[in-house]
């Protein structure tokens, strides 16, 4: 069990390395808006890049929580689809366990783990694995950013990373 856990996680670690600047880029929007208790347990629970700097980008122009919410739901309804996907391939992962590999679920893990199982056939913990390098890397990356953003000056516009990004991905794959 725990071999295909450690495959998932070493074949993600390079992935989950890029998302790093995007989770300090979150902890410092995050910081200006939230206590840093409340940055850090968005990002326990939540676990969602795009919804989270949206939100924190949204409650520091001063957004009332229900747009905001409803921003985040919207935002991760592509998730649905990932998950769809992805359930043939961990439908023998234990019943209980349901509920955790949905956290896990990110656009990286998903992707990581679709091409494994497309090369070496299905199994649910090397997902588990692939989901928890980015889960740790995006706890650590958010308690850096909410320590160390405050030196970032404030001008470079942070909180346009991650749309900004987001754009030049969707360029790049219509360009394909």
């Amino acid at each position: 069990m725990w071999h295909s856990v450690w495959r998932g996680l070493r074949a993600t670690i390079p992935v989950a390395l890029g998302v790093a600047p995007f989770g300090v880029a979150y902890g410092t929007v995050a910081a200006a808006s939230m206590a840093p208790w409340q940055a850090q347990l968005m990002s326990l629970t939540v676990f969602a890049g795009t919804a989270q700097f949206i939100a924190a980008s949204m409650l520091s122009e001063g957004a009332a929580y229900l747009p905001v919410l409803l921003t985040g739901v919207l935002i991760n309804l592509r998730l649905l689809l990932l998950s769809a996907a992805l359930a043939p391939h961990v439908a023998s992962a234990p019943r209980a366990l349901q509920p955790v590999l949905a956290q896990l679920l990110t656009d990286e893990s998903f992707a990581v783990s679709l091409a494994e199982f497309e090369g070496r056939g299905s199994d649910w913990r090397f997902f588990v694995g692939s989901g928890l390098a980015i889960f740790g890397v995006w706890q650590v990356a958010t308690a850096v950013g909410m320590a160390f953003g405050a030196a970032i000056p404030a001008g470079l516009g942070l909180d346009f990373a991650l749309p900004a990004s987001l754009i030049c991905l969707l360029f790049l794959l219509t360009a394909l």
